[in-house]
């Protein structure tokens, strides 16, 4: 289920970039953009953190594993989410806010998927083993404005 918010969020964005996302693949790439506000949270983003932005990408590949023929549709999503990645990365301070408000609207209407974007963004915050004092000041941000548990 998409709502309004989301599908004009997809149609900007899609004027800006020539994506290749599906609706769907779109609104799973809204959902883990908070790991992504995360990982950015101290403005540089080095060597390892880009490890980690491809980590990202083959997560949102992976959820659609089960619906994709073979493995190389897999590869294919997963570098699709990556170039993706890479132009959000490039024009944050275009995106950020309008992503936000859209996850914030999608889980109004899709509460269920609260948990998930929380751990997912999570997940990623504690993968370098030490979550810095502005990874932790973004999630605290985030869990407040995205009313997440």
């Amino acid at each position: 289920m998409t709502n309004k918010e989301v599908i004009q969020l997809y149609e900007n964005y899609q004027k800006h970039y020539a994506t290749k996302l599906s609706e769907d693949e779109f609104v799973t790439l809204l959902t883990f953009f908070p790991a992504i506000q995360v990982l950015t949270a101290d403005g540089i983003i080095d060597t390892e953190e880009l490890v980690y932005v491809q980590h990202i990408a083959k997560s949102m590949a992976e959820t659609y594993k089960d619906d994709l023929p073979n493995k190389y549709e897999l590869i294919d999503l997963q570098q699709n989410y990556e170039k993706e990645l890479s132009y959000i990365l490039d024009n944050m301070d275009k995106w950020s806010a309008k992503f936000t408000f859209g996850l914030k609207s999608y889980l109004r209407d899709m509460p269920e998927v609260k948990d998930i974007v929380f751990d997912v963004m999570y997940m990623f915050a504690d993968a370098s083993n030490d979550i810095s004092k502005a990874e932790k000041e973004m999630i605290d941000n985030l869990k407040a404005e995205l009313e997440l548990s």
